[in-house]
């Protein structure tokens, strides 16, 4: 399954914590969930069952993950010393399941006394290709609400605000990385209705796909005079270049269980099964026909090659 993101959980609470409701159908069994919360003045703490990522101490804020396993209904993120806070949970699937966060970043942030700033998120440098870039702001203006701008190419996934004296909000976008390499997500502005206070938080994560597995190949395979019936399974390795020009195909095969075939050349009828194979390494380029061979013409007589020849001979006894 393709890496991509499944849905996003937000809340605003107060008091001792904020309680993140478990979607209708989500936080399924092995999917990446991320936490994240901010409050005012106070301090921001993880649910008991998430790991912590990144801490920031300008809101305060926190970044927090966990792969999903028969969750509850609900997660509460606490507010230390008590206060209003925001939460999210997001869910991701297809990740890496061993080391699903591939880079992240050291987090930004500040407290400058002005009406708007420019948050800049941290570069990261991933390592595999395909990653999800994730994107996290929390912010707090003491001047009353606040709003900001989306970071070019990503998308929101998610932001929950807070309106009262002081404007207060948390969140998300992403954005897929094709290549590998270092990234900057870029920056948002934040903008409040006078000057005053602006506390904010800025995160980066790369989220890393699953490896793509060896898929196990059944194939039936006709050329001309030639046809090859076959099953292979527990293939550890498979390189094929076909041209279906002149025709030439170079295979590695390994770890092959069981493999029946049934070859037929013109008038020749060669039938053989093999059994019981625990392990078979090849190299097919149909030149010398088994072991490294071209086909350039199927049309033509059968050619038998020399190591087809013993087996020949046997089965005509």
């Amino acid at each position: 399954m393709a890496l991509s993101f499944v849905d996003a959980a937000p809340n605003t609470g107060s008091g001792t914590s904020v309680s993140i409701t478990k979607p209708s159908g989500k936080w399924t069994n092995g999917n990446l969930l991320i936490g994240a919360n901010e409050v005012i003045d106070t301090g921001a703490t993880k649910p008991a069952s998430y790991t912590a990522l990144k801490t920031g101490g300008n809101c305060p804020s926190e970044v927090c993950d966990r792969v999903a396993s028969s969750e509850p209904a609900s997660v509460s993120f606490g507010i230390t010393g008590g206060g209003v806070g925001n939460a999210f949970v997001l869910e991701y699937t297809g990740q890496d399941p061993t080391t699903p966060i591939n880079a992240s970043g050291t987090p930004t942030g500040g407290s400058p006394l002005v009406s708007s700033v420019n948050a800049n998120f941290p570069s990261i440098t991933t390592t595999v290709d395909g990653c999800i870039i994730l994107a996290i702001l929390a912010a707090n203006a003491y001047s009353g609400s606040i709003s900001y701008t989306d970071p070019a190419s990503f998308t929101r996934r998610t932001s929950k605000f807070q309106f009262a004296t002081n404007g207060y909000s948390i969140a998300a976008w992403d954005f897929t990385q094709t290549t590998k390499g270092a990234i900057t997500p870029g920056n948002v502005t934040i903008s409040a209705p006078g000057a005053g206070e602006i506390d904010w938080d800025a995160y980066t994560f790369a989220i890393a796909p699953a490896a793509a597995s060896t898929p196990q190949l059944s194939a039936n395979i006709t050329l001309g005079a030639l046809q090859l019936s076959a099953t292979l399974k527990a293939i550890d390795k498979l390189s094929a270049s076909i041209n279906l020009g002149a025709l030439t195909a170079s295979q590695v095969l390994k770890a092959i269980d069981k493999l029946q075939a049934s070859i037929g050349l013109g008038a020749l009828i060669q039938n053989a099964t093999f059994a019981e194979i625990a392990k078979l390494q090849s190299s097919v380029s149909l030149a010398a026909l088994l072991q490294s061979a071209t086909f350039h013409n199927t049309a033509g007589p059968p050619v038998i090659n020399a190591t087809m020849l013993p087996l020949y001979r046997r089965r005509r006894r």
